[in-house]
């Protein structure tokens, strides 16, 4: 699988990565209020109103050419802008265009080892994962060649897909690591399920239990060779959060590791405003702030709507719900804006009848709501079109998280810039099919000769 010619190909209208960076912090800020809403609070504090008027006319028109779905999945796709619409909306419809990073995989044709991956190394993977790990393992493999290494570790091994592989397959001598021993035993499972009857063991693949830092990670590598002066690759596939920065951390720190190939995801579980925080780590995203509701907002993929129709409208109605109920109880004075609704995760009900029954189990309020006024609510509700108007205005809202993780993924490719300090090379682009698996963006690194020899000066680490 052949390295991109670029680094970071950046939209047409950005002169510098920098100018990139700087586009979308000015174009966060200004679309703050738009990200910090919560679904909650749609109906009881009147979202629908912090629309521009031209907006909400646009966008749901009394005379609607299309029908419901088809506006929907036009607006959520934001492959098409309507030449109609007011020129405010289009602006920031293109602006969402520009400034996310390309997501569509340029897929090569297949290369032959990916093809010939056995079927008893894909045990346990679904569709989506076997893709992920063939295109994941042919890339470290180009890598690892490249940096004249045998030696792989895998952080957030899990059930050992990726490790499994790269061993049996590509014949790598594979650390498998994973913090639970549930998840190193069920690869140890699948690894005996993978081997030839008779192989009892393959003994270049190992699992183990095990938190790797930046501060340890030699110690760890150097205790599976002889020597220290063996030189790792490091992977991993989908690392949660602070676990993914963590990764590029220790691919600085390490003396060992000289390749990096890595896609994280989870991005609502990073943490800001520490020393060794997930976001932001690069000097040149600085110290701005995303918040949680932004990195939970970046982990969305309204692209992916349209072919998962079932499962968003589901998601929709649920959110519908939760906020009507949080008006309903309102209006009775059982809450406040001083004390708003908090409803922790709840099974998704088929029913509004349903879900009141159920959440008022769970918040333990001893209101009662008769069928035939949870009915009336219901029906306001849907003659004031507050089902589609909260539709419309999430749809907006989440169109911004493709933006939002860009901003992520940049500051993960600056921080490599910056600390190889033109001692090696970065790489980032779309490894996977983004309908298949949203979070798809890979960040392959590279440390050049001499630097092997020697560590890397480590920004932020300190």
């Amino acid at each position: 699988m052949p390295l991109p010619h670029h680094g970071l190909p950046l939209p047409a209208s950005c002169h510098s990565i920098e100018d990139y960076i700087a586009q979308i912090k000015s174009f966060v800020n200004d679309y703050r209020w738009l990200i910090e809403l919560h679904v909650m609070d749609f109906v009881s504090q009147d979202h629908w109103q912090l629309l521009d008027p031209t907006w909400r006319d646009a966008l749901l028109p009394a005379n609607d050419p299309y029908d419901w779905d088809t506006r929907l999945h036009r607006l959520a796709s934001n492959t098409h802008i309507d030449t109609t619409w007011p020129d405010s909306l289009q602006h920031y419809l293109g602006t969402v265009q520009s400034l996310s990073l390309p997501r569509t995989c340029q897929d090569p044709p297949a290369q032959k080892k990916e093809q010939q991956i056995e079927r008893r190394m894909v045990g346990g993977m679904s569709d989506k994962k076997i893709h992920e790990v063939a295109r994941m393992s042919a890339l470290v493999d180009t890598v690892a060649t490249q940096q004249n290494t045998r030696s792989v570790v895998d952080l957030r091994s899990g059930q050992g897909y990726l490790s499994r592989v790269l061993a049996l397959h590509y014949q790598y001598h594979v650390v498998g690591v994973d913090m639970s021993e549930i998840q190193t035993k069920g690869a140890k499972r699948l690894d005996a399920k993978a081997l030839p009857t008779t192989t009892p063991q393959v003994p270049h693949l190992h699992h183990i239990t095990q938190k790797i830092t930046p501060e340890n990670v030699d110690h760890v590598l150097g205790s599976r060779h002889a020597t220290e002066d063996t030189h790792w690759m490091v992977c991993g596939l989908h690392t949660c959060g602070d676990l993914g920065s963590m990764t590029l951390r220790l691919f600085v720190k390490s003396r060992q590791v000289t390749g990096l190939v890595h896609v994280g995801c989870c991005y609502h579980y990073l943490t800001e405003d520490s020393p060794c925080s997930g976001f932001p780590m690069s000097a040149c995203v600085g110290d701005f702030a995303l918040g949680t509701t932004a990195r939970v907002l970046a982990c969305q993929s309204p692209g992916r709507w349209a072919t998962e129709a079932a499962a968003s409208a589901a998601i929709f109605q649920h959110h519908m719900f939760r906020a009507l109920l949080q008006d309903v109880l309102m209006r009775k004075g059982i809450l406040t804006q001083e004390t708003p609704l908090i409803l922790s995760r709840l099974a998704k009900q088929k029913t509004w009848r349903a879900f009141i029954a159920t959440a008022l189990r769970k918040l333990r309020l001893s209101v009662e709501i008769p069928e035939q006024e949870a009915d009336a609510y219901w029906e306001t509700f849907q003659q004031q079109q507050m089902d589609r108007k909260l539709i419309v205005v999430w749809t907006l809202r989440a169109l911004l998280g493709p933006v939002l993780e860009s901003l992520i993924l940049v500051d993960r490719y600056m921080y490599l810039q910056e600390a190889l300090q033109g001692k090696g090379q970065v790489w980032m682009w779309p490894l996977f099919d983004g309908m298949a698996s949203p979070r798809n963006m890979v960040i392959v690194a590279t440390k050049s000769k001499e630097v092997a020899e020697e560590e890397v000066a480590v920004h932020g680490m300190e």
